[in-house]
């Protein structure tokens, strides 16, 4: 039997909303609320690169929750934690 869980797939819409408040020139900003094992899928390095690109009002909230699906946090990024 193995574990199956789906990840950061809701992240791609902020950048898109973002996108569309650019667009409309509207003053409020999208933001995307991710724990840090979504930080490693890429549907949200997707998401970050969209915004980047296109300049997308786009606030992103990664919260190290300790519940990263395999790879504990001091092997799966180069930072402090």
């Amino acid at each position: 039997q193995t574990v199956h869980a789906v990840l950061g797939t809701q992240v791609p819409q902020a950048p898109g909303a973002g996108y569309a408040y650019k667009l409309g020139r509207d003053d409020r900003v999208s933001v995307a609320y991710f724990g840090d094992g979504a930080a490693s899928e890429g549907d949200s390095l997707t998401a970050l690169n969209m915004a980047s690109v296109y300049g997308a009002q786009t606030l992103f909230i990664c919260r190290n929750n300790g519940y990263s699906i395999s790879t504990g946090v001091e092997d799966q990024y180069g930072g402090d934690g």
